[in-house]
């Protein structure tokens, strides 16, 4: 069973905002959806970790019409972090 507080909506930001008795604000938190949706979070942290150690994809070789290996694998981890990010987004809405 759920219990209303009766706080401002600028503290408590994940909410359904409902209008109760005598007009006053309450919100009936949303915790339990969010607990079991927290898996796609982790998706974010893998551009974070590839990207983290340069030594990894400090080479010059093989290059991408003419770009060394060092400079596209960057270029191209900007895409797949859009996805990613994208992904999440719907994921978590």
């Amino acid at each position: 069973m759920l219990k209303y507080a009766y706080i401002a909506p600028i503290i408590y930001i994940r909410g359904s905002i409902e209008l109760g008795k005598g007009k006053a604000l309450m919100i009936r938190p949303t915790h339990s959806r969010r607990k079991n949706r927290s898996w796609p979070l982790i998706l974010l942290i893998l551009p974070f970790m590839v990207l983290l150690y340069p030594p990894f994809y400090n080479y010059r070789l093989p290059e991408f019409i003419g770009i060394p290996f060092f400079y596209w694998f960057q270029l191209l981890w900007i895409f797949i972090t859009a996805i990613i990010t994208a992904v999440v987004y719907l994921l978590e809405a």
